[in-house]
């Protein structure tokens, strides 16, 4: 059977950064994903700006294990400095992939925005 996501939440941009913003700034934008396998998977799309002109787009895919839907954000955030989490395999090619064609179809063009659990 081929691997899928059943469920997902997108929280929105959750953080900006940068140490002269009017010169680069990075927009941070986070998201889960439950897999048809029952693995969790985060995603980071980092977002930079130099001079107020988007240069650089970036999404990265993590297994997690401490997150549960519905979690506030900054708590699950506290979670993943502990060395379990540290210590998570990278997801395979495959499965980053299948995130990352999700996300772009489905949630960047309107990633400021946040989402309900949707299960699909």
């Amino acid at each position: 059977m081929a691997l899928k996501i059943v469920k997902y939440k997108h929280y929105g941009q959750k953080m900006s950064g940068g140490e002269n913003p009017s010169e680069v700034n990075d927009l941070f934008y986070w998201s889960f994903f439950e897999l048809s396998n029952g693995k969790i998977i985060s995603s980071l799309l980092i977002e930079t700006f130099i001079k107020n002109k988007k240069k650089f787009n970036d999404l990265s895919c993590h297994y997690t294990e401490c997150y549960s839907f519905g979690d506030d954000f900054y708590v699950w955030l506290d979670k993943t400095f502990s060395d379990e989490e540290r210590s998570l395999e990278d997801p395979t090619k495959d499965v980053v992939d299948l995130v990352e064609a999700f996300f772009r179809k489905n949630i960047e063009k309107n990633k400021g925005h946040a989402t309900e659990i949707i299960e699909l």
